[in-house]
């Protein structure tokens, strides 16, 4: 019994570099091509799916919808998987930010695992919310993970990168560049394995820089 977390897959935005956060852009044709491929690897690797949670975000939500169909499982919305809330940074490209808001992402960037410069939410408060949103997964599916079963959690990159980074053992700095998933990209965890990087993760968002 494992839990497959997976990004959602393309949308223009992200084609285009454009910081997402909580706005609601919808997935684009090769996003949805890209979900039905997600399905396939997840065949691949022998998964037994047998429950599928969703971010409320629509492009979270069609690519879960889409492998759903296919699995003949349907989607459950949960509050909590979001993608972090980036604030003033939403909406805008990276070379955007840089230019338009250079103080603000220079001192975000010394620690954005606890800070939140730009008005938004930290990785803290994100990895906060996760967790909440986990808990109640485990207690909705005691069901099919007694039964050997798998899940699938379909969310976002700040939430799958940040799980990576804390069990690689990598700077939240520059971890982007070395354990970021791409679109609709299943990862593999085992419960108590999830559960320890996110006890993890919160432990150090309470420790003092």
């Amino acid at each position: 019994m494992s839990i497959y977390l997976a990004r959602h897959g393309q949308t223009d935005w992200n084609l285009e570099f454009r910081i997402q956060g909580r706005s609601d852009i919808p997935l684009n044709r090769t996003g949805e091509m890209q979900a039905a491929e997600l399905y396939a690897n997840l065949v691949k690797d022998g998964a037994g799916i047998a429950k599928i949670y969703s971010s409320t975000l629509s492009r979270a939500y069609k690519t879960a919808s889409i492998v759903g169909e296919k699995y003949g499982v349907p989607v459950i919305k949960i509050p909590g998987l979001e993608e972090v809330d980036f604030g003033l940074f939403e909406g805008h490209t990276w070379d955007e930010v840089y230019a338009e808001y250079t103080r603000i992402h220079s001192d975000w960037s010394l620690d954005k695992f606890r800070r939140k410069d730009h008005g938004g939410e930290s990785y803290v408060d994100m990895l906060k919310r996760f967790l909440a949103a986990f808990e109640q997964i485990k207690e909705e599916s005691e069901d099919v993970l007694g039964a050997g079963r798998d899940i699938l959690i379909v969310a976002h990159f700040s939430s799958i990168m940040s799980l990576l980074t804390i069990r690689e053992g990598l700077d939240f700095r520059d971890s982007y560049k070395y354990v970021g998933p791409g679109n609709a990209e299943p990862v593999k965890f085992e419960i108590d394995e999830l559960d320890f990087l996110l006890s993890k993760g919160l432990s150090q968002g309470e420790e003092s820089v």
